[in-house]
This record gives C-alpha cells, sequence and structure tokens, in this order.
C-alpha cells in the first residue's frame, strides 16, 4: 500500500488491508516500511509541476 505522505491513518491502512484481503490477497506478508518525518532535501531543480 503506498501513500504520498510518509504516514497513513491505522483506520485507512487496516480499511485497505481487509478490502485487499477480501480480494483474495495473503495480507500476512504486508509490513509497514518505518519512514523519517521528512525526506532529505534533494540538490538540483525544483519540482514545478505539482
Amino acid at each position: 500500500i503506498l501513500s504520498r505522505q510518509s504516514r497513513m491513518d491505522e483506520e485507512i491502512y487496516n480499511q485497505l488491508v481487509w478490502k485487499v484481503e477480501e480480494e483474495g490477497y495473503d495480507v500476512s506478508k504486508l509490513h509497514k516500511t518505518p519512514h523519517s518525518d521528512s525526506p532529505p532535501k534533494e540538490e538540483g531543480p525544483e519540482d514545478t509541476k505539482g
């Protein structure tokens, strides 16, 4: 499950897990990847496309 934010609301995550489990996927292999609060500042041109 991917998110544009570094954190996902636990209730939303649980709803998504339930939904994919209902579709027949093996959710026992899911694991959350820890993320820092903010990504490191990249050098280079600024993203202006949104």
